[in-house]
């Protein structure tokens, strides 16, 4: 770049419009076609938005914020986290027992099936709180119900892309894991997970209580602090 900044103008891919700013947001929404874009790397890429519905029954209007889900081989996972715990170093009798214990309720906890990774999407104002709720709803492995997001001003205030938040999915897992296990440096660095090449990023509800917000599905509370840039003005004035 030889140091030289280029400044461009942000044109829809598909109707040529120009897309408007929003906040630290990578992505964008046309305001004349109503489809996602968001920053990807140089380019422009478009973006499937997905929303998922409150639960049954939830009045008044939550508080969306975006995830990246990320697809695992339940299977795998399992097979994968055997292995490696065959390797470890022998300790205490004690600590071998946990182990082995809090192993098997990890297996049953992950399944055979597909296992989500959830990684917030949003601005990240503290890295740590970040991980932690990606954690919290990665370890609950919530069921929804999720349409596609097409209606107008309804931009989605993501500052990731997919490549990004896939950097992240393997420090979300390890901290779903017990700590007697995480103590285990060498399975640590031997993990590897095999996710699926094309994460969905999906809006999830949250309840505005006072100055902290409750997920709708995962049942736990952050500061509201930590996603004021991705809550929508209309949204944290009610």
């Amino acid at each position: 770049m030889n140091g030289q900044l280029t400044v461009r103008l942000l044109r829809c891919g598909l109707c040529g419009t120009p897309l408007p700013v929003t906040g630290r947001s990578a992505a964008f929404q046309c305001e004349a076609c109503h489809n996602h874009w968001i920053i990807s790397g140089d380019s422009l890429a478009p973006l499937q938005v997905w929303r998922a519905a409150p639960p049954e029954g939830f009045p008044g209007e939550p508080v969306f914020l975006p995830f990246w889900v990320i697809e695992a081989d339940g299977a795998g996972i399992r097979g994968g986290i055997e292995a490696a715990m065959e390797g470890r170093p022998v300790t205490e009798r004690a600590e071998t027992t946990r182990q082995d214990r809090e192993l098997s309720h990890l297996s049953a906890r992950i399944g055979d099936g597909t296992f989500r990774i959830f990684v917030p999407a949003f601005h990240p104002a503290n890295t740590l709180a970040h991980i932690k709720i990606g954690k919290l709803l990665t370890e609950c492995q919530p069921s929804f119900r999720a349409r596609r997001q097409t209606e107008p001003d309804r931009p989605v205030m993501c500052s990731l892309d997919a490549a990004e938040a896939a950097r992240l999915v393997d420090f979300i897992f390890i901290a779903t894991l017990p700590e007697s296990i995480q103590r285990c440096g060498d399975f640590v660095e031997r993990l590897r997970l095999n996710t699926s090449p094309a994460p969905r990023m999906v809006e999830l509800p949250f309840e505005r209580r006072g100055a902290s917000l409750r997920s709708l599905y995962g049942g736990f509370e952050i500061s509201g602090r930590i996603a004021d840039e991705s809550i929508p003005a209309e949204s944290a004035a009610r």
